[in-house]
């Protein structure tokens, strides 16, 4: 425990971000926030600080290389392939995740709604498995994807493997 106060000291010995909010919460984990400007969060990345002197762990890599790289660095075969080319050694080096809306997703844009339980206007969401015109019938049961169901029915679903339909 005397380590940790002397951590904390440390830190809090260093100069801060004038918009720095230091949280701890009830378990007695600390967080930090920062409100940056649009200056300054479209600006370059801010250089990571020297460790102190009193860290007892090894600095991670991520801090030096970026954290791309880092992954790179460390990631099995097979998450490799997951980006293009090899990212740079630098800080600013990221890989940003974007979401799309899938052009043939009959759901893109619209919020969940449970068929049995009726909240707020309907969404117009369709669920994976549905009857068409809401007919109950075996005929009717389909697929989101638009594949009428039987017992005999191998299509292809949405991960575009082939695998039996339910009965």
């Amino acid at each position: 425990m005397v380590l940790t106060n002397e951590i904390r000291e440390a830190v809090a010995a260093r100069p801060a971000h004038p918009r720095l909010s230091r949280m701890t919460d009830i378990l007695d984990y600390e967080y930090a926030a920062i409100l940056l400007t649009r200056c300054e969060y479209d600006g370059a990345f801010a250089t990571p600080p020297a460790p102190l002197a009193l860290a007892t762990t090894e600095r991670p890599r991520w801090l030096d290389v970026g954290g791309a790289s880092a992954f790179h660095e460390s990631a099995p075969a097979y998450a490799k392939k997951l980006l293009p080319t090899t990212p740079r050694t630098e800080l600013a080096e990221n890989r940003a995740i974007m979401l799309t809306a899938r052009a043939a997703d009959p759901n893109a844009g619209k919020r969940p709604q449970d068929a049995h339980v009726k909240r707020g206007a309907p969404t117009g969401y369709q669920p994976y498995y549905y009857y068409v015109d809401g007919v109950v019938s075996r005929d009717n049961f389909r697929c989101t994807i638009g594949a009428r169901i039987t017992r005999r029915t191998i299509s292809a679903g949405p991960c575009g493997r082939a695998r039996r339909c339910p009965r």
